[in-house]
């Protein structure tokens, strides 16, 4: 099921790909998704809304996150990319100790190997 977690993770890894300022088109998708939390809450279904989020874009290029959280979308994104399946990732995700100094591609191929899926970083 759905979180504000993953509301959170989404708007996240969708920030990284904001350099400065959102643009109005940036912004309309933002508010747009904070309407709909909004609309959802109202009528009672506060899940629906985030349950339609889509998964973190990736950022551009290997931009070091700042944050936990978009740390953590990184890391996601690693482990989606590396074989995990998204469920699982999602588990993995809410479990990791979030190291700033680790790059999360590296965090995530080292849960991958200890898994004994083979990747390279």
């Amino acid at each position: 099921m759905a979180s504000l977690n993953d509301f959170l993770n989404w708007f996240a890894g969708y920030a990284e790909n904001i350099e400065k300022a959102p643009t109005a088109k940036q912004w309309q998708r933002i508010v747009a998704k904070v309407e709909e939390l909004n609309d959802a809450r109202a009528a009672g279904e506060p899940e629906r809304a985030v349950a339609n989020a889509p998964s973190p874009p990736q950022p551009r290029g290997d931009a070091k996150p700042t944050t936990a959280t978009a740390w953590k979308a990184q890391y996601q994104g690693a482990l989606i990319e590396g074989g995990c399946d998204e469920e699982t990732a999602k588990d993995f995700v809410s479990e990791v100790k979030v190291d700033l100094s680790t790059p999360p591609k590296e965090a995530a191929a080292d849960t991958l190997a200890s898994l004994g899926i083979a990747t390279t970083h």
